[in-house]
């Protein structure tokens, strides 16, 4: 007996409704009677007996729940089974670790993340390091089942520093939404700062406190690029940068389940050992930790600087402690940004890394979960560090150089002085 078309053919004739007991006796018993009066003899008696006695077996098996099954082999041949079909397997439990939600229990300020990232990191292959990325416990932290690291938000943020939102602003950040039609933006200005950071970090004195007590527009917006990413994550981009490659596009595709951070590098000079990352263009998952190492070191070099200038927090950086523009790049720009990320990947990987593991970079290159674009990517059009040549990365944004920031300090940038006042503040 072969089935050609069919895995497995229940013989459950006489379906709903007709598969109530009494229906279906009455029904074949009927034809049975019938044809023993047409068939006479002992044959036709035969007959009906077998009739009758199939209807009891329906009733029956009814009644039971039994299905009698012919399920088909490889070969065609099909054999009759006795017993139900199987129920599906349910899904193996086995490694399954604790949900967000059995961590996260209702009136704990402070809840105890390490068995979720524990789990997290377990099904990465990873060992467990507090050194890794991963920080659920902080606002817009939502880890897929199959990946433990937080999705990419569908978010571009701008910051307004002193309402400089202009018509030529505007212009910049429409190609983000054009680029990225499903993106949202969202503009943090002076307003709306404190607000934004008191909300997510209203448990964490040390990133809040100092963020409102610093009183230079420059050097707070400098910072709360971090805050945001750290928080919720996202892209962030200058007023004056425009996108030209939707975002979907920037990580390529071997390093989609592996990157955490999307850096591009503004400097890069081989000769001296020395790389500078954007810090006009980030993307990010929220809730990296090396956003806090980052913010943690600006803090310390603020400090040092304020000292410097017999000056406070709430003062450096204003009229009555005037700063020049190597100052901001060391302390709260790029060269404070980079060596703080060089250190954060060092923590995560176990190693001395720092800028000399990202020189003369061709295509990108993954250092634990930061992913670091050559020169093209973020910066090109500049006059130095091979940007514009071929070879050196696919132009994703361009940054305009407005600097709208520079009216308020010294313009002039040396890598010279760079270098020496960051020696005086690490």
């Amino acid at each position: 007996m072969a089935f050609n078309n069919y895995a497995i053919l229940r013989l459950n004739l006489f379906a709903s409704p007709m598969s109530i007991p009494v229906f279906r006796y009455i029904i074949t018993r009927t034809p049975a009677i019938m044809f023993s009066r047409v068939v006479p003899g002992r044959i036709g008696h035969a007959a009906a007996c077998c009739i009758i006695l199939m209807s009891a077996f329906w009733s029956i098996q009814t009644l039971s729940g039994m299905t009698w099954q012919l399920i088909k082999h490889s070969t065609g041949a099909a054999t009759g089974q006795d017993t139900p079909a199987p129920m599906p397997p349910l899904p193996s439990k086995q490694h399954q670790g604790p949900s967000p939600e059995h961590i996260l229990q209702s009136g704990s300020p402070t809840p105890d993340y390490s068995a979720f990232e524990k789990h997290l990191n377990y099904h990465q292959g990873q060992q467990y390091s507090p050194g890794l990325s991963h920080r659920p416990d902080l606002p817009g932290h939502t880890a897929s089942p199959l990946n433990p690291l937080a999705d990419f938000p569908k978010k571009v943020w701008h910051i307004d520093i002193g309402n400089q939102v202009d018509e030529e602003a505007l212009r910049h950040t429409k190609t983000w939404q054009e680029k990225n039609p499903s993106f949202r933006q969202e503009f943090i200005t002076g307003t709306n700062a404190e607000t934004f950071v008191s909300k997510h970090f209203s448990d964490r004195p040390e990133l809040l406190n100092p963020f409102l007590k610093i009183g230079s527009p420059i050097l707070r917006a400098d910072i709360l690029r971090h805050l945001i990413l750290l928080a919720e994550g996202g892209v962030y981009a200058d007023l004056d940068v425009d996108c030209r490659r939707p975002v979907a596009d920037w990580i390529p595709e071997q390093y989609k389940d592996k990157v955490s951070i999307v850096v591009g590098l503004e400097m890069d000079f081989p000769d001296r050992n020395y790389v500078s990352m954007a810090s006009w263009t980030i993307y990010a998952r929220p809730g990296n930790r090396k956003f806090e190492q980052v913010l943690l070191s600006i803090y310390d070099r603020l400090n040092k600087l304020a000292e410097s200038h017999n000056a406070t927090l709430a003062t450096i950086g204003t009229d009555v402690a005037r700063i020049v523009k190597n100052d901001v790049i060391v302390t709260t720009g790029p060269e404070a940004f980079t060596r703080a990320m060089f250190d954060g990947i060092g923590i995560d990987t176990n190693t001395q890394c720092d800028m000399r593991n990202a020189t003369d970079l061709k295509e990108p290159l993954l250092l634990s979960d930061v992913l670091i674009l050559p020169i093209n990517s973020f910066g090109d059009g500049q006059l130095h560090s091979h940007s514009g040549e071929p070879g050196r990365g696919e132009v994703l944004v361009h940054h305009n150089f407005k600097g709208s920031w520079l009216p308020a300090v010294d313009k002039k940038r040396s890598l010279d002085a760079m270098e020496t006042l960051d020696e005086q503040l690490s």
